[in-house]
């Protein structure tokens, strides 16, 4: 944003010039932008004689026509003839109107003060922002984030949603590493991208859909925490059935028995998972898994394992869907392996694949205790292996969502001038926990002013 700026309409352009003048301000030169249905106009005034500036700025419809200037400042009339020529923009009672022939004469070719390069609107080429590259679940975090900016909370929902299925959740417990990664942090204080994610989930509306055929193939995944519910939900959008086994009578793995409910409140996990379970996923709660050969038998073309940690781990006691925990994998004949003290099964880094064929693994049962969005990411990354052994591709039909790119360089400047959060409600743990309830996240107008902070850095050249 221009320091000292200030938005006004066409008609009130001379009054506000008259008084500059008669401050003693000098004009220094105007800008016009074309916005595609519209124009940006922007006239540069010098105060006092020193390095203050000024800025009137006015958007106009193309059929608008602005007073000139050139009355007032008469070396106006120049930068204003070449606005009308190059922009075709509509100014009236120019001092000077060179009508088009600007600079040109029988012996002279045309030229310009200011040659104005083809304008096209074009999309600006994005790169992989900090905030971005440190989400394991790989949201495009700075898209979100500027769509909440501009109170567009559908679109920010259908960005997370596509990425990463569970925005309720993560808005609420999310570890946020990407706000570690904002370097606005370094200058001030990084974005609260979590804040946001909340906000995008309690005000934004998405529907999930399946837009792939029926595979026929139908996968088992044992343990419904984080990272199978995730498996789950893609490999359903991919059109392969799915069935969940639990050993609990409720799904949701160490989400539910792990957290507390003043952090994550179990309506909100609830709606999560029935978002899952509305995909035509089949839940089989207070189900033990006893082997590995009851699921071949049942017609199952692959299977995860999506297992809790051993008990005894910094979770209390983490109930997984096979009984006894990850000890049993011995008594299956897969591999194990000891990670940092914990039992952990011994699976293919790349495709999450185990020592048997068609059994895949990830979660807490393979990385040891993570956190939530660690353990979607793993099931994202599940889903993806299990998709190419049913002889699909393991991608993901993404809808090409587009916040509002800049559309001048003035737009980047921003960057230069510190912006603090908004005022928000401060988070009383102790409260919380009194109270048995969560507090409240950011209203609308707080989550915008937050989003509009971003620097766009997936932007820059």
């Amino acid at each position: 944003m221009l320091e000292n700026a200030e938005y006004i309409k066409a008609g009130e352009l001379l009054d506000h010039t008259q008084k500059l003048y008669d401050e003693g301000a000098i004009f220094c030169t105007a800008s016009c932008v074309d916005l595609g249905n519209e124009f940006e106009v922007i006239y540069h005034y010098n105060l006092e004689k020193g390095l203050r500036m000024k800025h009137l700025r006015l958007k106009i419809d193309k059929n608008e026509t602005v007073p000139s200037i050139s009355n007032i400042y008469l070396c106006a009339s120049l930068i204003e003839n070449e606005m009308q020529e190059l922009y075709q923009l509509k100014l009236s009672k120019i001092a000077i109107d060179f009508s088009g022939g600007f600079l040109v004469t029988k012996e002279t070719p045309t030229s310009y003060m200011i040659k104005a390069p083809d304008y096209k609107l074009i999309p600006v080429e994005r790169l992989t922002a900090p905030c971005q590259k440190t989400c394991p679940a790989g949201i495009d975090v700075s898209c979100y984030v500027r769509l909440c900016g501009e109170g567009n909370y559908d679109a920010a929902l259908a960005v997370i949603k596509q990425a990463m299925p569970f925005p309720g959740i993560l808005g609420r417990v999310c570890l946020a590493p990407c706000e570690s990664a904002c370097r606005q942090g370094k200058c001030g204080e990084s974005i609260s991208i979590k804040q946001l994610k909340r906000a995008a989930y309690e005000y934004g509306h998405y529907t999930d859909s399946i837009t792939a055929k029926p595979t026929g193939k139908k996968v088992a995944i044992v343990g419904s925490g984080p990272s199978g519910l995730a498996t789950a939900y893609f490999l359903a959008k991919k059109g392969h059935k799915v069935t969940v086994f639990e050993a609990l009578p409720k799904a949701g793995g160490y989400m539910r028995v792990g957290i507390p409910e003043y952090t994550l409140p179990r309506q909100i996990l609830d709606a999560e998972i029935e978002n899952v379970s509305k995909l035509g996923v089949e839940f089989k709660l207070g189900t033990t898994v006893n082997s590995l050969g009851s699921l071949k038998e049942m017609g199952f073309d692959a299977t995860l394992l999506a297992l809790g940690a051993n008990q005894g781990v910094r979770r209390s006691n983490i109930i997984a869907a096979f009984s006894g925990g990850t000890d049993v994998f011995k008594r299956f004949g897969l591999a194990v392996e000891n990670i940092n003290g914990n039992n952990v099964l011994k699976i293919d880094d790349d495709t999450l694949t185990t020592s048997q064929q068609g059994v895949f693994a990830c979660g807490d049962a393979v990385n040891g205790p993570t956190s939530v969005i660690h353990a979607v990411a793993s099931g994202k990354k599940a889903a993806a292996s299990i998709d190419k052994y049913l002889g699909s591709d393991g991608k993901w039909v993404f809808e090409n969502i587009v916040a509002h790119e800049p559309v001048s360089r003035d737009t980047f400047l921003e960057r230069i001038l510190p912006k603090s959060k908004p005022l928000s409600v401060k988070y009383d743990i102790k409260q919380a926990k009194e109270r048995n309830e969560e507090t409240a996240g950011y209203n609308r107008e707080v989550a915008s002013t937050e989003g509009k902070r971003c620097w766009r850095c997936d932007l820059e050249e």
